[in-house]
Formats: structure tokens, C-alpha cells, sequence
């Protein structure tokens, strides 16, 4: 957990949005990490949606994250 929180604030420090694409795991399930990411950004005040794209990477994972900063 700790390198997603690292590695996307690395992202936010040099860029003002960040998408993540696709949110599901191996099994096509939606990766715990989603929540708690989208909660954690939120509270330090950026835009966090979660965003339907038009391309399936695999089954039911077309949506992808996009956190900005405020």
C-alpha cells in the first residue's frame, strides 16, 4: 500500500492529474487499493473519480481513476 501512496504522489508532485488504468486485479475483481486511495487523496484535497473509458482492458475493467489536484 505504502509504494501506491508514494508512487502517486510522485506523479502529483510533477504532474496535475493522474489516471489509473485499469482498477482490477488479476481475477477482474476491483483492487482493495481503489478505496483506499480514493479516500486518502480526497481527504488531502484533490478531485478523485472514478471514470467509465469506451476500451475493456479485460472483462468489466473499463473504468479508470483520475485524481487531480484541486
Amino acid at each position: 500500500m505504502d509504494f501506491h501512496i508514494q508512487s502517486i504522489a510522485e506523479m502529483l508532485r510533477v504532474a496535475k492529474e493522474v489516471r489509473i488504468f485499469p482498477l482490477l486485479d488479476f481475477n477482474a475483481i476491483q483492487s482493495p487499493y481503489v478505496e483506499i486511495i480514493m479516500n486518502i487523496y480526497s481527504k488531502k484535497g484533490y478531485s478523485v473519480k472514478q471514470l467509465k473509458v469506451d476500451y475493456e482492458f479485460q472483462k468489466g475493467g473499463n473504468k479508470m481513476l483520475v485524481i487531480k489536484q484541486s
